[in-house]
């Protein structure tokens, strides 16, 4: 489906070449992303609650303030990290209790089966791989809360747009900009966009051709004018006045019932014969 934009519109006024890493390198955003970029923030806003829940709940295991790497141990890493410093504040807290049943509740203690590592385990069941892949947008303060910071948000944003940096990958976006830029101007920005209008390129041993059986020009030509036409307000007056002659009257209803003014808009019924509903030759000859 082609993309028809307003007539003013100009992609390469969008075009942001930039240096990279001050060096000789340049690259171009072809996709903002914006779209995604506000279903990742969305999504960072719904995992806080939870992720700090866990925060709160790691106090309890005494191992320090909860840090940024413990949040991607425990999300990405399954706690390895954790339930190793756990087993073994543990195991040393265990070896200055000298009674056996002491001993024997440290060594349950360090099986690491607590409020902590339960919770966990209900956040693993629940987060999807796209959760965690933007664990790595968290941040965590001194007190050990969970955060998105302002920083962290720009290196977002920037990961998600989409760029180009070989030179001939650009090369081929700007023909490709300029290639819609001349469709845009050959169908009037989607004026005279008629139904089946790509039969219009047809392909033959790979290449684009000229359609075999030439085009109707005429019908593109007519829409083009009328459209204009009825813009201007002599065209009104006339027809208060009673003035509109029979072909006025065929070319304003036309517009006005199947004006194309962007694809999936309703057409009229206008093919590449040149016949309208009523079976009339619309072609000039």
């Amino acid at each position: 489906m082609i993309t028809i934009y307003p007539k003013e519109y100009n992609h390469f006024n969008e075009i942001n070449m930039e240096t990279v890493n001050n060096n000789s390198e340049t690259r171009i955003m072809i996709a903002e992303r914006s779209e995604e970029i506000k279903r990742k923030k969305s999504d960072i806003a719904a995992l806080l609650p939870y992720l700090n829940q866990l925060a709160e709940l790691y106090k309890e295991l005494n191992l320090g303030t909860f840090t940024a790497d413990d949040l991607q141990d425990a999300i990405n890493n399954d706690a390895r990290c954790i339930k190793q410093r756990y087993s073994e504040f543990i195991k040393e807290a265990a070896n200055d209790v000298r009674l056996p049943s002491f001993r024997n509740e440290a060594a349950k203690e360090a099986e690491f089966n607590n409020a902590f590592s339960r919770r966990l385990q209900d956040l693993q069941r629940i987060f999807t791989p796209n959760d965690k892949a933007l664990i790595k947008y968290m941040t965590v303060n001194l007190s050990g809360v969970v955060e998105f910071s302002e920083d962290s948000e720009k290196e977002l944003e920037e990961d998600t747009h989409v760029y180009l940096t070989n030179p001939d990958e650009i090369a081929k976006y700007k023909t490709h900009c300029e290639i819609i830029r001349l469709l845009n101007d050959f169908f009037g920005n989607g004026i005279t966009l008629m139904p089946l209008w790509w039969n219009m390129f047809p392909i033959w041993n790979g290449v684009f051709q000229m359609p075999e059986n030439g085009a109707n020009y005429a019908i593109m030509v007519e829409r083009e004018a009328g459209i204009q036409e009825a813009k201007e307000p002599q065209s009104i007056n006339k027809e208060i006045n009673g003035e509109t002659s029979v072909r006025e009257k065929k070319q304003q209803n036309r517009h006005r019932g199947g004006m194309v003014t962007g694809i999936g808009k309703k057409t009229d019924y206008v093919s590449h014969t040149g016949r309208n509903q009523s079976g009339e030759d619309d072609r000039h000859t």
